[in-house]
């Protein structure tokens, strides 16, 4: 079952980092809101990982310019959708079917990871696979919308693989997880974007998921489920998501999802003419 709801959530700063801010931008003749500034090297409360966002100036035009890109700020119609839930839940499953049924709708946003590929992961389709001294360059030179630690491997959506959706004119999917999810929505990053989380029926089915990949050790399994139920918490919390779906079935659960999205993309020509 699919639960829509309003969003509110406060934006954070630090007021040094604010006052630096302030000051540059001040010399560039450049007038932002409060709610546009953005500490880099965000802690997250939890403990287990680190993110950090990029520093963004306002602008009232249809474009936001970043240290080292651009980044369309799409319409209403075109706002990117960014999807979230913990490890297991089947994100890529229903993020597949979603663009087999809408293929000339959606455009996937390809994350970079450090991790190990799984069985039937493809490189440049599933995640950008790299490895950590090469990411953390790309960390340096501030070529990611967001990125973050997570169990010893970084994750990252890129500016630049963003960017290609939108000029493709095509809706933007961002598959990212909690912590992504927080950067980008408490900077404002993507000011138009939909937010949608996945949930399991509970949280023993979860578990019988991710120990039925067989991939990790038993000390990984426990720490990866000790943070998804942190994020399930998160993520089913009143105004923190536009919508929340229940992955029990996957043909139910994808039904659901085009009710939700006729809601939020009405104008959408694919949607009109062949669903």
């Amino acid at each position: 079952m699919s639960t829509l709801i309003p969003q509110s959530r406060p934006v954070r700063g630090s007021i040094g980092l604010g006052a630096v801010v302030l000051f540059i931008l001040a010399l560039s003749s450049i007038m932002v809101t409060e709610s546009r500034f953005l500490a880099f090297g965000l802690k997250r409360s939890s403990g287990y990982f680190v993110g950090s966002t990029r520093l963004r100036g306002g602008s009232s035009g249809p474009l936001s310019s970043w240290m080292d890109g651009v980044i369309t700020s799409p319409t209403s119609g075109d706002a990117p959708l960014i999807i979230t839930g913990p490890s297991g839940v089947g994100k890529g499953t229903i993020i597949g079917k979603m663009m087999n049924d809408f293929p000339n709708s959606f455009g996937f946003s390809v994350s970079h990871t450090t991790r190990l590929p799984r069985p039937g992961e493809i490189d440049g389709q599933h995640y950008h696979f790299t490895d950590k001294e090469t990411m953390q360059e790309m960390i340096r030179e501030g070529k990611f919308l967001e990125h973050a630690e997570v169990h010893s491997n970084f994750y990252g959506s890129s500016v630049a693989s963003v960017s290609d959706v939108q000029r493709s004119g095509r809706i933007c999917i961002l598959d990212i997880d909690v912590q992504g999810q927080r950067s980008v929505k408490s900077g404002g990053l993507l000011p138009s974007a939909k937010y949608l989380f996945i949930s399991p029926p509970s949280f023993e089915a979860l578990e019988a998921r991710l120990r039925g990949r067989g991939t990790e050790t038993e000390e990984a399994l426990e720490r990866r489920l000790g943070n998804a139920k942190a994020e399930i918490e998160y993520g089913t919390s009143q105004g923190v998501f536009d919508a929340v779906i229940v992955n029990d079935d996957l043909e139910t659960a994808s039904s659901e999802l085009k009710q939700i999205l006729h809601q939020w993309y009405p104008n959408h020509l694919e949607f009109s003419s062949s669903q």
